[in-house]
């Protein structure tokens, strides 16, 4: 947590302290600008010394959002509802699944370049909103192209090289 109050055009940040602290130092008359603030219960604040005009204050503080299973009635979360790409990519990671980009243009590497340009783009199917990238983003569906089989793929991270391979999933 952090407090801090605009005076005039200055802001000020307060220091957080004992209650205890604050009703020794703080006689029940004394006033001016707040330099101490201390959580008098779960819902107020208790300042030092008592603010003698009016102050905008600010404060800072940690929000923990609903957690990711308990989406309530809606269905939602704040997550879902404000960053989806940055949960779809988190949960991406935590499977172990990396998008992996092939250039049919470039003129390294060795694959069958008709196989990825005669498969449907399943992109508008995956992610409506995004349809309108589908001449730079292609999703394929590998077993749907290969009858069953699945790609391997092996990749070095510090190099960037990539060697993938279309094996029987047995």
């Amino acid at each position: 947590f952090s407090l801090s109050i605009l005076n005039g055009t200055t802001k000020e940040f307060l220091l957080e302290k004992d209650v205890n602290y604050i009703q020794s130092v703080n006689p029940a008359s004394a006033t001016g600008v707040p330099k101490y603030y201390a959580f008098f219960d779960i819902d107020n604040f208790i300042l030092a010394p008592t603010p003698a005009a009016v102050y905008t204050a600010e404060l800072h503080y940690f929000y923990r959002p609903a957690s990711l299973t308990s989406l309530g009635d809606s269905g939602t979360t704040w997550l879902s509802t404000n960053a989806p790409n940055a949960m779809l990519y988190g949960s991406l990671v935590e499977a172990n699944i990396y998008p992996l980009a092939i250039s049919l243009n470039q003129d390294e590497g060795y694959f069958r370049k008709s196989m990825f340009r005669d498969c449907p783009n399943l992109l508008a199917n995956l992610s409506p909103q995004d349809s309108r990238f589908a001449d730079l983003v292609k999703v394929y569906d590998i077993q749907e192209m290969t009858k069953g089989k699945t790609m391997k793929v092996v990749m070095v991270s510090d190099t960037g090289e990539s060697i993938g391979f279309i094996s029987d999933t047995r």
